[in-house]
């Protein structure tokens, strides 16, 4: 993801744009609900998108695309700066970005278990459990309604200013 993210400032910069970034983010997701011991929903899947804002001719252009595949990026790149350049137009007062020190950084966040390893009939099955026990806790229980979510993923941020 990240040379895509490098050659696609490299677009912005050769459309004219003063300052390209882009934001890119690829989920794995997990979300199981149940409702008094029986289960609703389960979904699993992958979700995954850029976001792009560029400034040029003094003026903002924001696009975003649900697909991180070359052609995409690029068009959702071409299409900020069209936007950008379009606004300029009409734009009396122009932006100007502050001179700031640019930072390079990755951040790994462990975990005991990865929640993509877990078979999802393993989640169902704690799910469930949780759901037996809420019950067993107090008669006065009616209805438990338990809502599941695991995300595990990758964010990317880059820009043309070295960040």
């Amino acid at each position: 993801m990240e040379d895509l993210f490098f050659k696609a400032i490299s677009v912005g910069e050769k459309l004219g744009a003063q300052y390209v970034e882009l934001r890119g983010e690829k989920t794995f997701k997990t979300l199981l609900t149940t409702k008094d011991s029986h289960v609703e929903i389960v979904r699993e899947g992958i979700e995954q998108g850029v976001n792009v804002r560029v400034l040029a001719d003094g003026a903002w252009g924001s696009t975003c695309t649900g697909s991180i595949d070359k052609s995409s990026v690029i068009k959702a790149v071409e299409d900020a700066c069209r936007l950008a350049f379009a606004s300029g137009k009409r734009t009396k007062e122009k932006v100007k970005l502050a001179e700031v020190k640019t930072l390079k950084d990755k951040v790994l966040v462990k975990t005991k278990k990865d929640p993509q390893n877990v078979e999802i009939e393993e989640k169902i099955k704690t799910v469930l459990t949780v759901d037996k026990s809420i019950f067993r806790l107090n008669s006065q229980v009616k209805s438990c309604t338990i809502d599941y979510l695991d995300l595990t993923g990758t964010d990317f941020y880059v820009n043309n200013e070295g960040t």
